[in-house]
């Protein structure tokens, strides 16, 4: 059931990402470390030492080697390239608790700059031919 309301195919990828909820005064709020269990085009799962607040807005900040290079920017292959990370606005769409008393959590991408919206979709084209999903 949960397969069919997706509008994006989740990629498995293993990487560390931060997040932070947006609070107000910017950042207040801790950077926290998570695991990240799989993207797409419209979010990422990710597993967390402490729970995040449903509908709470968050930005996550992913460090997907190689990313970098499907983007329009000039200079985008200088040594910043391969340790930048892609940074997006979300909003926690759902949390589960996770064995060793880690929470699983699901943001969905809100706002995202536009040339690296493009180079994340063009990303994950091909991790899916590299994964033989395609």
């Amino acid at each position: 059931m949960d397969r069919e309301r997706r509008r994006h195919e989740r990629i498995p990828k293993r990487a560390l990402i931060t997040c932070q909820e947006i609070t107000y005064p910017l950042g207040r709020a801790p950077e926290l470390e998570a695991e990240m269990c799989d993207v797409s085009e419209g979010g990422v799962r990710l597993v967390l030492d402490q729970p995040l607040e449903p509908n709470r807005p968050v930005q996550v900040a992913l460090k997907l080697a190689g990313w970098h290079r499907h983007t329009s920017e000039f200079l985008k292959y200088g040594e910043d390239s391969v340790t930048r990370p892609l940074t997006a606005i979300g909003r926690v769409v759902r949390t589960r608790p996770v064995e060793g008393g880690r929470v699983e959590v699901g943001i969905e991408f809100v706002d995202i700059w536009d040339d690296h919206w493009k180079a994340m979709r063009v990303y994950l084209e091909r991790e899916k031919g590299r994964l033989g999903r395609a």
